[in-house]
């Protein structure tokens, strides 16, 4: 007898999707306001945001973009967003590493995508075994 029951992500999965998602949302959001405010005529905050850099800002809105599209193809359980999320986070990282140096503090950014990949491995039927049904 043939299980057609369609197959499910995961409460784990699903769980580090969601707080990813909700991360990076909140990223754009806040790189859209500082690209916007960093032309501002208010002087306090002109020189509040003397520091930032708008292409880094741009850079790091753009990823952002492309890994909150990543995670819903994860959601959609398409294998080719799985893809997208690994590449674009270590080419996150990388960038992260090489503007702002190495610190310690960096190895916090290692544990959702460790997660990820420790969660995706453990469904990796629902991604890449095309042969049952959804």
């Amino acid at each position: 007898m043939e299980n057609t029951e369609p197959k499910k992500l995961g409460g784990g999965l699903l769980t580090i999707v969601i707080i990813n998602m909700i991360l990076y949302i909140l990223s754009i959001c806040v790189s859209i306001i500082i690209l916007i405010t960093s032309n501002s005529a208010n002087e306090e905050v002109r020189n509040a945001l003397a520091s930032t850099n708008p292409t880094e800002i741009t850079i790091n809105l753009i990823l952002s973009i492309v890994l909150v599209i990543s995670l819903i193809l994860i959601l959609l359980k398409q294998s080719i967003g799985v893809y997208i999320y690994f590449i674009i986070t270590i080419a996150d990282i990388a960038y992260s590493i090489s503007s702002n140096g190495f610190k310690p503090i960096t190895l916090a950014s290692f544990i959702l995508p460790v997660l990820m990949l420790i969660f995706v491995y453990l469904k990796k039927d629902v991604f890449w075994n095309k042969d049952i049904t959804k």
